[in-house]
């Protein structure tokens, strides 16, 4: 019997369903989901940079405080030694197992649900986490900002972004070099903005992943509960609320026949995104109270933010031979990095 199932069964299972959603070499990752007759669980065996013991722990910490107010969550399965995580060293690499039931639930994606329907009730459910102030992870989200989340990471993502923007603009467009290196140097000054403000903005500790694949809904399509923890951490809640309300607005009325966004030449529906996030945030607010001091720094995050993200990368080069179409591109990142007109009420 293939390993890891050796650590949950001592007999011959055959109904077992194997998926590897493997990242590369340094990003190992097997699910098993595995049918013994009785019950149906699945074994994680992985290993990244971002997992060790002390994060996966913590994880399952946060797993039982989203279920303490009523968030469905898979439950962890100890394995045959009671243990219910189990580390193991190949070739000086540590590698992790554990389980945990077949969710009770279907996601979001499997039930092709859009964001619209469900998102509103997350966030409200990410407002009720930020007011409980949760402390006891001590490692940030995957939605860092000002520092890197993993271990050969160097800086945080957006700074990552804006470097490979300077990148492709100087191998692929260097017509509008000079432009995007002042747009750069426009994006350290916000940098710097924000380092001025976030240290002392509150925290408390999140799932860190609103995406589709992780969210689960009833039968009657209402959000329930979450899985997979692995981008959790403590983050500053501004940062987390305003990073999960900004995702979440990219809805049909944005993207054209091909799914590209067109919100970056239209300021009408650029206008619309504007409005559907501040429309999420107020989900948040149901259940969460913003403090003046996060309401002063939230134009400063949002200018930090609110450009140079893997989506707008990927925009770029699909509509890189249009030279109209990236200089509008450009416009978009100056105008969302000097605005002061989007403020939190």
């Amino acid at each position: 019997m293939e390993f890891p199932l050796t650590l949950y069964y001592d007999t011959e299972v055959t109904d077992v369903e194997i998926k590897d959603s493997s990242h590369g070499d340094s990003d190992f990752r097997k699910a098993y989901i595995v049918n013994d007759g009785v019950s149906k669980i699945v074994i994680k065996h992985f290993s990244n940079s971002f997992s060790n013991e002390k994060r996966i722990i913590g994880w399952f910490r946060l797993m039982e405080e989203y279920r303490k107010i009523g968030l469905y969550c898979p439950a962890i399965i100890p394995n045959c030694h009671g243990e219910l995580l189990y580390r193991h060293t190949v070739d000086g690499r540590d590698y992790f197992v554990y389980a945990e039931e077949f969710s009770a639930f279907q996601t979001a994606e499997q039930l092709n649900v859009e964001k619209r329907q469900y998102m509103p009730d997350a966030l409200r459910t990410l407002g009720t986490i930020a007011s409980k102030r949760l402390d006891f992870l001590d490692f940030p989200s995957a939605y860092c900002l000002l520092e890197p989340f993993a271990g050969e990471d160097t800086t945080d993502e957006e700074t990552e972004c804006a470097l490979l923007f300077l990148d492709f603009i100087k191998k692929n467009l260097p017509q509008h070099l000079p432009r995007a290196e002042k747009l750069i140097d426009l994006f350290y000054k916000n940098q710097e903005e924000c380092r001025k403000v976030y240290d002392s903005l509150p925290t408390s500790c999140f799932q860190a992943d609103l995406n589709s694949s992780n969210i689960l809904l009833d039968d009657n399509l209402k959000f329930v509960g979450l899985f997979d923890f692995n981008l959790c951490g403590k983050e500053k809640i501004l940062n987390y609320a305003m990073r999960e309300a900004l995702w979440a607005t990219y809805q049909d009325c944005l993207v054209d026949k091909d799914n590209n966004y067109i919100f970056y030449f239209d300021k009408k529906l650029d206008d619309i995104r504007m409005k559907t996030f501040l429309e999420n945030m107020s989900y948040i607010q149901e259940t969460y109270a913003f403090s003046d001091e996060e309401k002063k720094a939230f134009p400063v995050l949002l200018r930090y933010i609110n450009t140079f993200w893997w989506y707008s990368l990927s925009e770029l080069e699909v509509f890189s031979q249009d030279d109209s179409k990236v200089e509008k591109m450009l416009d978009w990142f100056e105008l969302q990095m000097t605005r002061s007109d989007i403020v939190l009420v």
